[in-house]
């Protein structure tokens, strides 16, 4: 796929030299740059930047000119590594690199962030095309051969640390781009990707178009009866006032997953879970929508890459960048958490069965069920709702709470600071040492769902960063916190789901590893280089605080009295159903993993892996793996399982803050020293012996959800 700037048209001329062949043997075009931008960055202005001036014409304009620099700087690299050699490789290339790609890193961050946050200032239409140009720029480093070859003969051991994790990652890239292979066979390589690109491209349409396909209407308000105004809103067709109806049931997931825990229909429960676990599979009557034969393209396809890398299967390549480290430990560990979580299970679909039939249900409970009776068993055993929480979890008492949380365990201080931004909602915080005046970083924070906020109704979450904590670049690190969470209304401030609190939390807790990092090079900052199943490593170890009761008091109280709740019994609310919950997730993890070790026809993994992992029965209709998206077309391939092994390191990680007469000071300074100091410098195996004192295990994580 070839890839332009074609956004709206702008008063610019092409230039000749601005056509630029790509190393993959097509053309990008870049607006005319002007020649009177400064070397400094355009974007920025006293070290900030300049969020009120900046114009959609001027982010093209200014991150086409990086862009541009930021190739011909690799080139110059490559070539002087070429003429004479290479002595220093940290002096002669990496450092380069690094300087090079600063002012890139921070006009990318700076756009990707307006995109984000508004499609006025950063139409999608400008910017998706944009960021593929300039993620295929960033790559063009790990893909040089004389880069490659610097690194490779280097001489590591007299190197930091950082500095051998910095050059082992150039060469792990540039190894997975086939710079060891013969000529031939890098160009079979090279068709392989194309290849896979286009049906990737054809698997997400089909799934897009069939997904959409499914609506139903409800008329009676007695089913709605029930539903939180969240999902309300969702739904109705009359958005001014969402309990009135008509409402519409889409496969759209934040809305699908809210239905199925409270729609009180069975009938209307099976409909959605049955269109939902059909999509794009054989069972719809359009043949251009069905995705197993393209599923099965790309396998075969994913097959191919890795025999040509010299690996057994794609699973196998995958361990690669992975803490985990093999296929065989994965396999091990997620099947010694099975032998505990199925036979809880078991006794939780009978406990549950039971609680059914009690309260009138009628045959035998079937998995489009157990949301409903969940919600409501959960509600029995322990009066939680979450809709009850929510006038109590207002967001600047959450905010509030938060914060303190951080500063008493990483002795920070958290300083608003005034300024005129991209929306008058956007908020700025400076982060300081508690004995220091001079900031350590810097954080955007914009919370809101609005109009034309991308991806709002999502309820999704991100962090962007603007400009890196890495020492060689001297520059105050930056970074946004996006969220879409309801804005005031009615009177009543910003309030806040349990799952919206969670959500935050984990959200803090990244940003907090990108701000504070302490090594050299962009490159290990932050999350960047950190294995695909430890990166939410430092998010989970923030969940386990939220579930403290008396970090849940800091952070509640009803939005107009101060009241307080009763604290629910959080623990015992997350280990309610955990045996099948985490079910779930090895089954998928599972899946994924047989789906890219295996030849076997998907249909046939998924028969055989059911059973293994639950008592229910098994509807051959259903056609998870030709939608699931995440481990087909995203970057969750033979990875998973990174989830589930992410929270049973943070349930491990969070259990020095609970010992007998801890010192919370000690345990939050190293937590820092290391989780969020480390970034990618330090494999995470040793980041953990380093904060633990030994080898993590999944002993914490199955007593924590009652399963030990």
């Amino acid at each position: 796929m070839s890839v332009s700037l074609c956004c709206r048209r702008f008063p610019l001329t092409l230039n000749a030299r601005l056509v630029q062949p790509t190393r993959n043997g097509y053309i990008v075009l870049l607006p005319e740059i002007n020649p009177n931008i400064p070397d400094n960055i355009a974007l920025m202005k006293d070290n900030m930047p300049d969020f009120k001036s900046l114009t959609t014409e001027k982010c093209v304009t200014t991150m086409g000119k990086h862009l541009l620099d930021f190739e011909q700087g690799v080139r110059v690299i490559e070539q002087a590594v070429e003429k004479a050699g290479c002595t220093d490789v940290v002096k002669e290339v990496i450092e380069p690199l690094e300087k090079i790609s600063a002012s890139l890193d921070t006009s990318w961050g700076i756009v990707k962030n307006l995109y984000l946050t508004s499609s006025q200032l950063m139409p999608a239409t400008t910017y998706v095309p944009l960021h593929h140009r300039a993620r295929r720029a960033r790559a063009s480093k790990f893909y040089s051969k004389a880069i490659y070859t610097a690194c490779k003969e280097s001489d590591q051991s007299k190197m930091t640390e950082e500095d051998q994790r910095v050059i082992d990652k150039f060469i792990l890239e540039g190894r997975l781009a086939g710079l060891d292979l013969e000529e031939i066979k890098r160009e079979e390589l090279a068709n392989v990707h194309i290849r896979m690109a286009e049906c990737r491209s054809d698997f997400t349409m089909r799934m897009q178009v069939s997904s959409k396909m499914f609506k139903h209407t409800i008329h009676d308000p007695s089913v709605t009866r029930e539903m939180p105004d969240q999902l309300l809103r969702l739904m109705s067709q009359n958005k001014d006032e969402p309990s009135r109806g008509p409402w519409t049931v889409t496969l759209e997931p934040q809305l699908q997953e809210l239905f199925m825990a409270y729609c009180p229909d069975k009938e209307l429960r099976w409909n959605v879970w049955q269109a939902s676990s059909r999509v794009a599979s054989h069972s719809l009557e359009d043949s251009q929508l069905h995705n197993s034969a393209t599923l099965e393209k790309i396998r075969a396809l994913r097959r191919d890459e890795a025999r040509l890398l010299g690996y057994e299967s794609y699973a196998h390549l995958s361990m690669e960048t992975k803490m985990a480290g093999t296929l065989e430990n994965v396999q091990q560990t997620l099947g010694n958490m099975l032998k505990v979580a199925k036979p809880a299970a078991d006794r939780e679909l009978a406990n549950l069965q039971q609680f059914a039939w009690d309260r009138g249900f009628e045959g035998g409970l079937q998995v489009w069920d157990i949301p409903f009776w969940q919600r409501k068993q959960r509600r029995t055993l322990y009066n939680f709702q979450e809709e009850t929480l929510i006038d109590f979890l207002p967001l600047d008492k959450v905010w509030t709470g938060l914060l303190g949380l951080c500063e008493r365990l990483f002795d920070l201080k958290f300083v608003e600071q005034k300024m005129d931004l991209w929306h008058p909602d956007v908020r700025f915080f400076y982060i300081y040492e508690d004995d220091s005046n001079k900031p350590v970083a810097g954080f955007y924070l914009d919370p809101y769902g609005r109009e034309d906020k991308p991806m709002t109704g999502s309820r999704g979450a991100w962090v962007v960063n603007i400009t890196p904590a890495a020492r060689i670049h001297k520059t105050l690190p930056l970074s946004t916190l996006i969220l879409h969470l309801d804005p005031p209304i009615y009177g009543k401030p910003a309030l806040l789901t349990w799952a919206d609190t969670q959500l935050l939390f984990k959200q803090f807790g990244h940003i907090l590893q990108q701000l504070l990092t302490t090594v050299n090079y962009t490159e290990v900052a932050g999350q960047s280089n950190v294995e695909w199943d430890a990166v939410e490593i430092v998010g989970n170890v923030f969940l386990h605080w939220l579930r403290d009761p008396a970090v849940f008091e800091n952070i509640s109280g009803h939005y107009a009295t101060g009241e307080k709740p009763p604290v629910p019994p959080l623990t015992e609310i997350d280990r309610h159903l955990a045996g099948y919950n985490l079910c779930q997730e090895l089954f998928k993890a599972h899946l994924d993993l047989e789906i890219y070790s295996t030849k076997d026809f998907w249909q046939d993994i998924m028969k055989r892996l059911w059973p293994a992992h639950f008592i229910l029965p098994h509807d051959h209709w259903n056609s998870l793996p030709c939608n699931f998206s995440a481990i087909v077309t995203e970057q969750w391939c033979a990875a998973y399982f990174s989830h589930v092994w992410a929270r049973m390191v943070a349930a491990d990680v969070y259990t020095a803050f609970t010992e007998p007469d801890v010192d919370l000071k000690n345990i939050g300074s190293r937590f820092r020293d290391t989780y969020l100091a480390f970034g990618g410098s330090c494999p995470p195996g040793e980041v953990f012996r380093r904060f633990r004192g030994r080898d993590p295990s999944s002993e914490a994580y199955l007593k924590y959800l009652g399963l030990h």
